[in-house]
């Protein structure tokens, strides 16, 4: 009788319900971006589920026990700023129903953010939604290995050819790759498995013909190492993903299929940074998506042109290929100014900064987040996190763990 008691408490867990709806929100935020009917019910489906779990989970809960409180943090404060200040930026902006349709984006990942942030109060919660995670980003290698056509592999960059965004799939399989790293150290047993996983996100980088895609997953490999092994093994570790890049690169080199991919646009990308060309036509556009952003800053520089503005202001003066900046730093100066700057970005330096010291003292979890961070502060370069529904996840578990250090001491 008790055991029958006990599989049925554990059928009506508020946990349990939780981390599903947790699960299949991910699921479907890392799989189904198409803007397909399908897709579509399955993101709002999703959502609502993900809150009403997340509303049941805290009402039957018990508080003292869990620990699981709502309050108005640090984190919640700076969504509510960032929302405030967009919202704010439609008087001003040039059109502002672009900047309604990023501040209801926005809004979402917000509410899903609030939903979060109270169970994120023990390192076993950050192990537990980084593992989600990682099973979520494995279901989305199934669903493009199903959706990719078996011709367009190793011929045509994965993602574009199912009407995806490549750079954005090749950032996802980074972080894939990045979380096998961390579980390899952390469930030994796993290691032959999670090996495997690694290169099959791996790969898939290297197929969505993503420069940053590669960019990204060699320094979060150096780093997470080197951050992770002691003194003679950082030794060790830097030769050896020396040696791998050069391998790597020699790879991209000798094999055809690769090399028209990603390597050939690699090679362009060393050539612009060494001044023996002026890049590829993709280069040079983005060059002028920069310098546009940065005069539109300098017109602008308090409070910018209205939240998503920047690809309405190409539209105004009749460039074809209206889209974002393609760099976060200056899309933000040009469309929310300095103000809007500050306020986004010192949330990471903040995080970061905390992170420092514990990852550099080998806690392999905050190696982890410090690395993921850091990744995403440094990309700004070439993407915008602020539009990207993950990079508030993972600045969110950064800011959870750096509070749980705190309370317990600085202690791991």
């Amino acid at each position: 009788m008790n055991r029958r008691r006990d599989i049925y408490s554990l059928r009506i867990s508020p946990d349990l319900l939780w981390n599903l709806s947790l699960f299949v929100y991910l699921c479907v935020m890392f799989a189904h971006q198409r803007e397909t009917a399908v897709d579509t019910v399955l993101r709002y489906g999703s959502l609502a589920f993900v809150i009403a779990a997340g509303v049941f989970s805290y009402r039957l809960q018990n508080h003292k026990r869990s620990g699981i409180k709502l309050k108005l943090g640090k984190f919640e404060l700076w969504l509510t700023a960032l929302l405030v200040l967009g919202g704010l930026s439609s008087f001003w902006s040039i059109d502002s129903g672009n900047v309604f349709r990023a501040l209801f984006n926005l809004l979402r990942i917000s509410i899903v953010c609030f939903c979060v942030y109270p169970h994120l109060n023990s390192r076993k919660a950050l192990n537990r939604l980084l593992l989600l995670m990682l099973g979520a980003l494995t279901y989305m290698q199934l669903i493009l290995l199903v959706r990719t056509p078996a011709s367009s592999w190793g011929t045509e960059r994965i993602g574009a050819v199912i009407n995806q965004n490549s750079n954005e799939i090749g950032r996802l399989t980074c972080l894939g790759s990045l979380l096998c790293l961390y579980f390899m150290g952390r469930y030994k047993r796993l290691r032959i498995p999670l090996t495997g996983l690694f290169c099959l996100f791996a790969a898939g980088a290297l197929l969505t013909g993503s420069r940053s895609a590669v960019l990204i997953l060699l320094f979060q490999t150096a780093l997470y190492y080197f951050l992770v092994s002691g003194n003679l093994k950082r030794i060790l570790a830097a030769a050896g993903m020396a040696a791998a890049v050069y391998l790597l690169f020699l790879f991209l080199r000798n094999n055809e299929a690769l090399y028209n991919l990603i390597g050939i646009r690699m090679e362009h990308l060393f050539q612009f940074f060494t001044g023996s060309s002026k890049g590829d036509g993709s280069i040079r556009e983005r060059l002028y998506f920069m310098e546009s952003a940065w005069n539109l800053f300098l017109s602008h520089p308090i409070l910018g042109i209205g939240l998503n503005n920047f690809s309405v202001y190409l539209s105004s003066i009749g460039y074809g290929n209206a889209v974002y900046s393609h760099c976060g730093f200056l899309e933000i100066l040009s469309t929310l100014g300095i103000t809007g700057f500050l306020i986004y970005y010192s949330m990471y330096a903040g995080v970061i900064r905390r992170l420092l010291r514990p990852a550099f003292r080998k806690d392999m979890l905050a190696a982890l987040l410090l690395v993921i961070n850091l990744r995403v502060l440094i990309f700004e370069i070439s993407s915008i996190s602020m539009f990207t529904y993950i990079t508030y996840i993972t600045l969110m578990l950064g800011l959870a763990y750096t509070g749980i250090r705190k309370r317990r001491g600085g202690v791991k």
